[in-house]
């Protein structure tokens, strides 16, 4: 089953930044990955949200996801990671089958 990455962005250098953003999907492709979702916030509706930028990626299963953020080529460009922003990430498990319906009937 499906594995999902959320990592939330909040930028310290763009240009560093940017240089991660060219090279990391290069990291995450031996692994399945595949970016859902990657741009800026707009809006926050309720609550509060500090990061500025989010990315979702799918990864084929939890294993790969974590190969990934463990493998040789990612750690090696996690220092440009830190110089152009602080990332949160944050794992889910795609399987949805345990997880009321929380949909208003209409």
């Amino acid at each position: 089953m499906s594995a999902i990455l959320i990592a939330h962005t909040k930028v310290k250098n763009l240009d560093k930044l940017m240089e991660y953003a060219a090279v990391v999907p290069e990291t995450m492709g031996p692994f399945g990955a595949v970016f859902i979702y990657r741009g800026r916030v707009t809006d926050v509706l309720i609550g509060e949200h500090a990061p500025e930028m989010t990315a979702i990626i799918r990864f084929p299963d939890y294993d790969s996801l974590i190969g990934w953020y463990e493998s040789a080529a990612y750690k090696a460009i996690i220092p440009v990671r830190d110089e152009g922003a602080e990332m949160t990430f944050v794992t889910f498990d795609e399987d949805a089958s345990g997880v009321p319906n929380i949909t208003p009937d209409k």
